[in-house]
């Protein structure tokens, strides 16, 4: 059966939740628990998952519209969100820096501003406004909604690329990829990098490639390709290899101060795992990791209904907004570990306190969402009842009343 045909595919919104659950932990700065996160055993992160999952979304939700409407009306609930999701960093920036500065403040400590880049605010405020409303100064940890906003502008263009061919929009992202790796190309930022620490020219090739797969999905063409067991078995080993090569490489044991000069694979002899371009060894690992969720996890798994998946999927159907409190709490929670000195039953009860809040707000919204379309659906019923002309009258009757009275 086409993905186009199915449900809803929980393993998505499962995957998206633990993306958002492993970004607020690896948001808060000295966080122990961020050492078990995926970061510190190779090369590719939650990051990748997130836009990765972006992108096959976007497709789902964007590619109907796009295929009835046309393409100015189709666009146009693209450009509709691309608006909610710069406005919500807009607001984000604002409330992160009122507690970031609230805590410089409180604890005569710069090093929460500094720490966020936002002592740009301190050092040239009109600069740091402007840049805030161009995209031009994105402060630490606040740069994945922008990235977000630049992949889903090309989302028009990628749709009406499959229509001629699944591989074009592919292999222009490709394109656009290498010229991005060769001459370092990146939009500007204010900090002390000058760059965007997520360059968007790069990290498109991995929204794109999201797209591209959840059409090959719904036309049928990625069911043809895991029916050939050879191939699948080929890919899996390759991609098994390549993420025990990134385990390998990134020595995770090393955090252990008996193992801290143990290393099986010199860094020195590998190219640079460069985040901000995604260079190729890390596009790789991302792309080793997603082959093989897609391939151990089947869409009918049973644990996928268990109650520590359901409470992900939640989290996941909910994605912008706990995302967005995610990162308040990052802030909150980095505060809160530093003036406690960083121990260790603090660092516990910031990681469960902050997941409930997090499972629990996203719980009210969906919630909140589908009372909303019990309601709608009442509502619709409730008018088209009303509508709805009086049944006339019964078969006999209506004979008799045409019938001429013979009285």
């Amino acid at each position: 059966m086409r993905a186009s045909a199915q449900s809803r595919d929980v393993r998505l919104d499962v995957l998206r939740g633990l993306a958002l659950l492993i970004i607020f932990v690896d948001h808060i700065p000295g966080m122990l628990f961020a050492g078990l996160t995926p970061q510190a055993f190779g090369y590719a992160d939650a990051a990748e998952a997130f836009v990765l999952i972006a992108g096959l979304s976007a497709y789902q939700a964007y590619n109907g519209k796009l295929a009835t409407a046309g393409v100015l009306r189709g666009s146009l609930p693209i450009f509709t969100r691309v608006w909610q999701l710069y406005v919500t960093h807009l607001a984000l920036v604002v409330l992160v820096a009122g507690i970031a500065a609230y805590a410089a403040r409180r604890f005569g400590d710069p090093n929460y501003l500094e720490a966020l880049g936002l002592d740009v605010f301190l050092a040239d405020p009109a600069q740091a406004i402007v840049g805030v409303v161009t995209l031009t100064f994105l402060p630490n940890y606040l740069d994945i909604l922008p990235l977000y906003m630049i992949a889903l502008s090309l989302l028009p263009l990628v749709l009406l690329g499959l229509r001629v061919h699944w591989a074009m929009p592919l292999a222009l992202s490709l394109a656009l990829y290498i010229v991005a790796q060769i001459w370092g190309l990146n939009l500007p930022n204010i900090q002390a990098s000058r760059v965007w620490f997520f360059n968007p020219l790069a990290w498109q090739f991995i929204f794109v490639g999201g797209v591209v797969l959840a059409h090959l999905a719904a036309t049928g063409r990625l069911e043809t390709l895991f029916r050939l067991r050879g191939v699948v078995v080929f890919i899996t080993t390759l991609a098994s290899a390549y993420v025990l090569f990134s385990l390998l490489s990134v020595a995770p044991w090393r955090q252990i101060p008996a193992l801290a000069n143990l290393s099986l694979i010199d860094p020195a002899d590998l190219p640079v795992a460069d985040k901000t371009n995604l260079t190729v060894l890390r596009l790789l690992d991302g792309l080793a990791k997603a082959w093989l969720l897609a391939v151990l996890i089947p869409r009918a798994a049973a644990w996928l209904h268990a109650l520590p998946a359901r409470m992900l999927a939640v989290m996941g159907r909910q994605s912008l907004p706990v995302f967005v409190l995610g990162l308040v709490l990052s802030t909150v929670c980095g505060v809160i570990l530093r003036e406690t000195g960083f121990v260790l039953a603090v660092q516990i009860a910031v990681l469960v306190g902050g997941s409930a809040i997090l499972i629990g707000f996203a719980a009210l919204l969906d919630w909140q969402a589908r009372m909303g379309r019990r309601d709608a659906a009442i509502a619709m019923t409730k008018a088209d009842t009303e509508v709805r002309p009086a049944p006339g009258p019964s078969a006999p009757l209506a004979k008799a009343l045409a019938e001429p009275s013979t009285q």
